[in-house]
């Protein structure tokens, strides 16, 4: 189910089912989605937007508000790969 603000702009979605979640949308005064939150049973999942001057999309940032973890892969060499910290890969 959706609901939308005055600008039809989506605000909130909520699923039920096996997979029971809401998300709820922020968008600034232009009505570019600045960020979405996920909100399940075990998890909360933030989505930051990034825009350029002229308002392209030319990003998005995703974190998970769960407990700090820091995950690193490596290669067979021992050279990281990646850090994921709390959902945020360097």
């Amino acid at each position: 189910m959706y609901t939308f603000d005055d600008f039809n702009n989506r605000s909130t979605l909520t699923a039920a089912g096996t997979d029971t979640y809401t998300v709820a949308y922020s968008y600034d005064k232009n009505n570019r989605l600045l960020e979405d939150t996920k909100t399940s049973t075990d998890e909360t999942a933030k989505t930051l937007y990034f825009y350029d001057p002229n308002g392209n999309q030319i990003g998005r940032s995703m974190e998970t508000l769960q407990a700090r973890r820091t995950r690193k892969a490596f290669r067979r060499q021992r050279r990281l790969l990646l850090t994921k910290k709390a959902g945020i890969m360097d």
